[in-house]
């Protein structure tokens, strides 16, 4: 398609794909395809910019959405709301969280804290002031809402339950997918992993023991290099004087993996398979990763590898919390209200650099935090990680 300005719902689209399409092929920098690339991702920021606003959604809402991705009814919530009365109120907007209730929701389902307290009744996103697509979230939303009603009205029939993650190879594995996984080829890649790890040169008997290595701290020092032209570079030296060798292994074919977090003996192993070769996607599953090193070693019985599927919705407990964490380092608690100055891509340009992170990052919170992976697309836009780390 011609390079011109985006004037229509269908213009947008077709530029969204042909944007897809071209960071597909991970163009040289400075090539007519890499160029084309960047005048794209600005001309859909600016489309976006004029005719989608990042409202967020209030607080019922957003526990109905989640609610419908981890296939949960009513009166699951009793446990975290008090009883089925309250959520019954809550849900109709009828009353307002507590500070518990909040803690508690925030903590179990990772809804973020901000949404939480916002003030029930309040609309999720202002009307546009132009036909456009319609946003990601609200469709998921009037399907979960949809859901709810229907069977709080018959009381007779379950919720749809969340696909069921595929049976891990190892008992000792903690598996996040929703497809079904080819357990041999993932076992292939685990081995070619680990032993590639025992060859690193970074690698080390660890003292202090392991967990006590991955600390909040480090997963801020990590998130402060993102900006940075080296960064992943400079993360992976930072890993190796830790002693926690950073390999890259692409995925085998029917395991969509994204990363995983391996033990071998005293060591930690962070594995990225680079299958979107994207910033914001190799910051992201590194400090999931990191996150599960965080949270999660001391588990009895203990876990020995951790696979993730970043973009399955078959998140139990443990990806929940290790989600939490990755979205904290991003933007501290502290720092949250920063998230409403996000109207489009140049004011989240500003908050990232205020906050010190790479813009790509922040902008995969907010497409997170609003439900809809259509806005600021364009700023996810950035160079091959996979060649700068020389992975071949």
């Amino acid at each position: 398609m011609p390079l011109r300005p985006i004037r229509t719902a269908a213009e947008h689209q077709r530029a969204h794909a042909e944007l897809e399409r071209l960071m597909a092929r991970n163009p040289q920098p400075g090539s007519p395809e890499a160029d084309r690339m960047e005048v794209l991702a600005l001309l859909i920021e600016k489309y976006e910019g004029e005719h989608f606003s990042l409202g967020a959604p209030d607080p019922a809402s957003a526990i109905r959405f989640r609610m419908d991705q981890l296939g949960l009814r009513p009166r699951d919530l009793a446990a975290l709301i008090g009883s089925r009365s309250k959520v019954s109120e809550i849900l109709s907007g009828q009353r307002s969280l507590s500070l518990r209730m909040i803690r508690a929701l925030h903590r179990s389902l990772g809804i973020p804290a901000e949404i939480l307290l916002a003030e029930p009744g309040a609309p999720a996103t202002p009307p546009s002031t132009q036909a456009g697509p319609k946003n990601h979230y609200e469709r998921l939303l009037r399907r979960s809402t949809t859901r709810t009603s229907t069977l709080v009205r018959e009381g007779s029939k379950r919720a749809p339950r969340r696909p069921r993650s595929p049976e891990p190879p190892h008992p000792a594995i903690h598996l996040r997918s929703s497809r079904k996984t080819n357990n041999a080829a993932l076992a292939a890649w685990t081995r070619r992993v680990l032993a590639r790890a025992r060859a690193h040169p970074g690698r080390r008997s660890p003292k202090p023991p392991d967990h006590t290595r991955v600390t909040p701290s480090l997963l801020r020092e990590l998130v402060a290099l993102s900006p940075q032209p080296r960064g992943p570079l400079l993360a992976r030296d930072l890993l190796r004087r830790r002693g926690i060798p950073l390999i890259l292994e692409p995925a085998p074919p029917r395991t969509w993996l994204d990363g995983a977090l391996l033990r071998d003996g005293d060591t930690l192993v962070v594995a990225l398979t680079l299958r979107r070769d994207r910033v914001d996607r190799f910051w992201l599953t590194l400090l999931h990763e990191l996150a599960h090193a965080s949270l999660h070693l001391r588990l009895r019985p203990p876990l020995h590898a951790f696979l993730d599927d970043l973009d399955s919705a078959a998140a139990d407990l443990l990806e929940i919390e290790a989600d939490v964490v990755v979205r904290t380092a991003i933007v501290p608690p502290s720092a949250s209200s920063l998230l409403s100055r996000c109207h489009d891509a140049p004011s989240t340009r500003a908050v990232a650099e205020t906050l010190g992170i790479h813009p790509a990052l922040l902008a995969a919170r907010i497409q997170e935090d609003r439900h809809n992976y259509r806005i600021l697309r364009g700023l996810l836009a950035g160079p091959s990680v996979r060649r700068m780390l020389a992975l071949k």
